[in-house]
């Protein structure tokens, strides 16, 4: 999160609006350490465009289910350099891995809610395969309930 000359610099409102995270958020994520804000002359808080992407990059370690712990010790290896890549890279493999999990799991569902749709169809149609029991309607198809 080094700052250049050549960067904008944003006020707090300004940020907010630009991340698209409340106030409070980018506070208790300050509080948390996962975002460091600079100084400018009067001690306001001020960002930059690297802490804007930073924050980009945080929402979707996030969404991709790293906990909190895990970003406070990623944003520690970076801020030791690049001699923590390894570290850096190992976690974000993890992360990323499990998040694969999740997300399989969580097309499984998609699938069984889609053949409860079908199989309804085909119930409502007049299908032969809408007589069948749920469960076996599935089986044929190659799939689980």
């Amino acid at each position: 999160m080094a700052e250049t000359d050549s960067e904008h610099r944003y006020t707090l409102s300004e940020f907010s609006r630009i991340v698209d995270l409340p106030i409070p958020t980018i506070h208790a994520y300050e509080r948390q350490r996962v975002i460091k804000a600079h100084s400018s002359e009067g001690s306001r808080r001020i960002f930059t465009d690297a802490d804007v992407d930073w924050v980009k990059c945080l929402v979707h370690l996030k969404a991709a289910g790293m906990s909190l712990q895990d970003i406070q010790e990623y944003v520690a290896w970076q801020d030791l350099g690049d001699d923590t890549i390894p570290n850096c890279v190992s976690l974000l493999e993890r992360t990323r891995d499990e998040f694969v999990r999740k997300n399989q799991r969580i097309l499984q569902h998609l699938q069984v809610v889609n053949d409860r749709i079908a199989w309804y169809e085909a119930k409502e149609s007049g299908e032969p395969s809408g007589n069948e029991p749920f469960a076996q309607y599935v089986k044929e198809r190659g799939h689980t309930e």
